[in-house]
């Protein structure tokens, strides 16, 4: 291979003659297999059952390249023909390693595979587009590298790929092979019209049907990432034609890697309409990458980073003031609205999926709801964690239909196919709905399923199927005139309590005036349009915050978590989630066992949040007061003001107290107390202190009381940062005769290993 491949000399004419040259050269790269790719996946090929099956060799291009540079630039240049001679190339070497003898000694039946095809990924970054709009006409016939987001796949169909015909003159008998000559199903491959290439005398030819050759045939249309678009930027979509083994390989709402050649083709033809072409892509290799952190990098420096900042925080006794930092990080444009930036951080952490032994599965992504006042930030919530998450949809309920948030069947041809919608689209991301209370009502029971059960049945069109919805939803809603304190959350939002109920947490922001309030906030937002940094005025400000870059980094580092959940960590839950079922003045449809889920979920959340592998008492606390703001509207009246508390580790161990003292388990507070003042090292993720510090400083005296007393005789506990809520007196509770039989699966191991115990609540 002394030729040039820049040379443009016709290395590759188009009579073949050079062909079995080509073949040659890939037989001996493929038996001497310097990188070791071939062979162990031939070995596997040849043992797998089904002689006429179709089968893929996958071969990194960067290793082709490393080895054979010339031939590996000429398959970049001519695909269409050099792959054909590469797959030849592999039934040819299976023939050469079934004639080793180490192959025919052995015990397992090994047979020749005809129907190999060769897999190219990983192209350089010359053959790789941005996107589809970066596809232009001069990149026809060459290799491309191109993602997106699969949003319609079709029906698998058979394509007449090639027909067979035989000479009718009994001395002649040739054979005429004719070929399609596009990617059109139904379209019609004629007989030949000349005479016959071997008599050249007969005209007349008749069909071999059994000669014929069939393929597996599929289009797929994808689209362009919407997180990778600017601004205003409407993201395109092509069609990708799949063949062989790689039909079904992806569905509706999967994020793709698509190796592949763009060819023309012409589209379909109408009365009185002008013919024209359009590009579409013949997949090569089809990478499903919905598990992977698209965009995020996350290096061993940034781990190492996360350690130290964790370990640095136990050491002083300050994990709290450590997870500030982080939440301060999130939307730092708006000032103050510290349990709101919690709660759409614990949203975006979730927990995982648990599954019990008989396969039941719970999900583990939490659901943020945001009812507010207009201008409180709730957009800016939502664009910013539509930022942060790897993969997210941001859309708005105004004008949103059941089809657009599910999926919609739509013609083409004589078919019918399924596009995605949002909610599939966001599929293990982040689905966020502005004005979620202007989706119509009887558009909004479609998605109870997909928020609950995470799947989506469908049956339109005459396709029955079932589409994945794993996503956390955080959607935000303006309430109907004025917010009715003394009205349950669906009187006053217009969503109804099944809804709701799959909501793990709702949070009410109000616009109140208070002069105070209004003054810091004004100058916050003056002196940021101004530059002016105020040292030591705000307490969100007194650490550095991280970029999003950092904050995106984080969240994959702490999603690789898998926190259990302890004894004492299972009774708190267990006692609110009592105490709740106890209440007749919350609403009947939210204190139901999703409750006791959304506990779990939002403890979970909270302890990968914080790093640790295992849910403490405090974990159970947080998830109780702010699960306790979304059963109660009334307490979370000042959450949309609420800053930063200036000792937040001494706000949260009075908070602690006062919530596990108000539920009746005073006897857990020294416990709590204990594992704050270790600093939780023996839960430090890689942490390799493991020692006891006696000389941890005490926290500092609050400002304010974490807990008062109302008029009514209620415990009232300020919570997290001072928000107060009402834990109601009972006295002499009596032990529900259900026991422990209506606890779901995913708790089952955990109640278990709790013991029994009569939870008097303090009057």
């Amino acid at each position: 291979m002394e030729s040039d491949p820049d040379d443009g000399s016709g290395i590759l004419p188009g009579d073949g003659s050079n062909h079995s040259d080509y073949l040659e050269y890939f037989e001996r790269m493929i038996i001497e297999d310097k990188s070791g790719v071939y062979t162990p996946q031939l070995v596997e090929i040849l043992g797998q059952d089904g002689e006429q099956a179709h089968f893929g060799v996958f071969v990194d291009c960067r290793i082709l390249l490393e080895d054979e540079f010339v031939l590996g630039h000429l398959v970049l240049r001519h695909p269409e023909t050099l792959l054909n001679i590469f797959s030849n190339a592999l039934v040819t070497a299976q023939e050469r390693l079934l004639e080793r003898p180490s192959f025919q000694d052995g015990d397992k039946q090994l047979c020749l595979k005809k129907n190999v095809h060769v897999r190219i990924n990983w192209l350089p970054g010359a053959n790789r587009k941005p996107n589809v709009s970066s596809l232009r006409s001069v990149d026809a016939h060459t290799f491309v590298q191109i993602s997106g987001t699969v949003t319609r796949t079709g029906v698998t169909k058979v394509l007449e790929a090639i027909r067979v015909f035989e000479c009718t003159n009994q001395k002649c008998s040739g054979v005429v092979r004719v070929f399609a000559s596009n990617y059109e199903v139904g379209h019609i491959v004629e007989k030949p019209s000349g005479p016959c290439p071997t008599c050249k005398k007969c005209s007349s030819y008749v069909e071999l049907r059994e000669e014929c050759v069939c393929h597996d045939f599929q289009e797929v249309k994808i689209q362009e990432q919407v997180q990778k678009l600017g601004m205003g930027s409407i993201p395109r979509s092509i069609t990708v034609l799949v063949l062989h083994d790689l039909v079904d390989t992806c569905k509706a709402g999967d994020d793709v890697v698509i190796t592949g050649v763009p060819i023309h083709r012409w589209r379909p033809t109408f009365l009185e309409e002008r013919c024209n072409l359009e590009t579409v892509i013949e997949a090569n290799t089809i990478q499903v990458i919905n598990a992977s952190t698209t965009g995020v990098i996350l290096t061993d420096e940034l781990e190492l980073e996360f350690r130290t900042f964790w370990k640095q925080h136990m050491d002083e006794g300050t994990p709290f003031k450590g997870r500030n930092t982080i939440l301060s990080s999130i939307c730092p444009q708006l000032y103050g609205l510290y349990n709101v930036k919690l709660a759409v951080a614990l949203a975006l952490v979730g927990c995982p999926t648990f599954v019990d032994p008989n396969g039941t599965k719970v999900r583990g992504e939490p659901h943020l709801l945001l009812v507010g006042d207009p201008g409180t930030g709730k957009s800016q919530f939502l664009r910013y964690a539509a930022k942060l998450a790897p993969r997210s949809i941001l859309t708005t309920g105004t004008g949103t239909t059941s089809a657009g948030l599910t999926c919609s069947a739509v013609k083409e041809g004589n078919e019918y196919m399924l596009e995605a919608g949002a909610l599939v689209l966001a599929d293990r991301g982040v689905c966020c709905i502005d004005e979620f209370g202007s989706i119509q009502k009887h558009d909004r029971a479609t998605i109870h399923e997909a928020m609950e059960q995470q799947t989506l049945s469908v049956a339109k069109a005459g396709l029955v199927c079932c589409l994945k919805t794993r996503t956390t939803i955080i959607a935000a809603t303006n309430p109907k005139g004025s917010f009715d304190f003394d009205a349950d959350l669906s009187t006053n939002t217009g969503i109804a309590s099944p809804l709701l109920s799959r909501f793990d947490m709702v949070l009410i922001m109000l616009d109140k005036s208070d002069p105070c309030w209004d003054r810091t906030v004004s100058e916050f937002i003056l002196c940021s349009q101004a530059g002016i940094v105020e040292e030591d005025e705000e307490p969100q400000h007194e650490a550095k915050s991280w970029d999003v870059e950092k904050l995106q980094a984080y969240l994959a580092y702490v999603k690789n978590l898998d926190p259990y959940l302890t004894p004492e960590a299972g009774i708190v839950i267990t006692a609110f989630y009592k105490n709740q079922r106890n209440l007749m003045c919350n609403e009947a449809g939210r204190t139901t066992l999703r409750l006791l889920e959304s506990l779990v979920r939002v403890s979970k959340a909270h302890a990968r949040l914080m790093a640790r592998n295992s849910v403490r008492i405090v974990d159970a606390v947080v998830s109780v007061c702010l699960i306790q703001m979304s059963l109660e509207p009334s307490s979370s009246e000042s959450v949309s003001q609420l800053d930063f508390p200036r000792n937040p580790d001494g706000d949260m161990t009075e908070t602690v107290k006062t919530t596990l003292e108000s539920l009746g388990l005073g006897s857990l507070v020294a416990e709590a107390v204990s594992d704050e003042q270790r600093g939780f090292q023996e839960e430090c993720v890689d942490s390799d202190d493991n020692s006891d510090d006696d000389d941890t400083p005490e926290p500092e005296d609050t400002t304010k009381s974490a807990y008062t007393t109302s008029s009514s005789g209620k415990t009232r506990s300020k919570g997290l940062g001072g928000v107060g809520f009402d834990f109601p007196a009972s006295s002499q509770q009596q032990r529900s005769k259900r026991g422990h039989q209506n606890q779901p699966s995913a708790f089952s191991q955990v109640m278990s290993d709790v013991e029994e115990e009569e939870f008097e609540f303090s009057d």
